[in-house]
């Protein structure tokens, strides 16, 4: 079991939208981690920039999730 608070809602003024959004990236990027963590040793600069387009994306109007090849353009 993992308890996990979102703290940063509330007084830290961040959506519980915005905190779920990011939330299931950082679970979904712990997973592909722990499945494959021979590419994320190998993880260039370019590779994370895309991780951080996906996270920023939370922070856009209406915190709409899109892709890295929606904002990259594949």
């Amino acid at each position: 079991s993992v308890l996990m608070t979102p703290l940063a809602t509330g007084c830290g003024m961040v959506s519980s939208t915005r905190w779920a959004e990011q939330t299931v990236i950082a679970m979904k990027y712990f997973v592909e981690a722990v499945e494959k963590p021979e590419v994320w040793r190998r993880m260039t600069w370019e590779d994370v920039f895309r991780k951080e387009v996906e996270l920023n994306a939370t922070w856009e109007t209406g915190c709409e999730l899109v892709t890295v090849v929606e904002v990259l353009g594949s």
